[in-house]
């Protein structure tokens, strides 16, 4: 029954589909429902960070769970990016919030398979990011307000923003201070 239910054809996606973001906590709890919601949604519509806020919050798992998947996810992203682990560095740039802690998460995942991790708090990172392989930025999320500049990268080096670049405002999409190019 899994079996079909995760193999069972699934139409495009509509916008009538895009109620599946309210189905997102429901349809997560187990890998074939991962599968399921990632055949459902192609393409995740896009929500204000209010709704997402709600998203989160009418999540059935604890925020721990949630945060451990976010992660995962991050440090499967990138590991495709950066090619493999073996020699590879990376900087994660990690606020207070929860998205701070998916990427402290994806850092310990990455360090577990070998990529040299260095983790600054967004609010005491250096101006400038010292040299690697990839950053991943983690500072704040969709719901973050007011101006970040963040710490300039190396030409070339590229950005794994979490959920979106810190800086730039989840509604209006405008940056405040100097955003990451992600």
């Amino acid at each position: 029954t899994a079996r079909r239910l995760a193999q069972a054809p699934i139409p495009p996606l509509t916008p009538e589909s895009a109620a599946c973001v309210r189905s997102l906590p429901h349809v997560l709890g187990s890998t074939v429902g991962q599968r399921r919601w990632d055949r459902l949604c192609r393409v995740i519509p896009v929500v204000t960070p209010e709704e997402m806020g709600a998203i989160d919050r009418a999540a059935p798992e604890p925020v721990d769970v949630l945060i451990g998947r976010a992660g995962a996810a991050v440090a499967r992203a990138a590991r495709r990016m950066l090619g493999g682990t073996y020699g590879r560095r990376v900087v994660v740039i990690a606020g207070k919030g929860n998205n701070g802690n998916d990427g402290r998460d994806a850092a310990r995942r990455l360090q577990r398979a070998g990529v040299r991790v260095l983790v600054f708090e967004a609010k005491d990172a250096p101006t400038s990011v010292p040299d690697c392989d990839l950053v991943i930025d983690a500072a704040y999320g969709t719901g973050f307000r007011g101006s970040y500049d963040a710490p300039t990268v190396a030409d070339g080096t590229p950005v794994l923003a979490v959920d979106i670049p810190s800086g730039v405002d989840g509604l209006t999409g405008e940056v405040g201070g100097r955003a990451l190019q992600a």
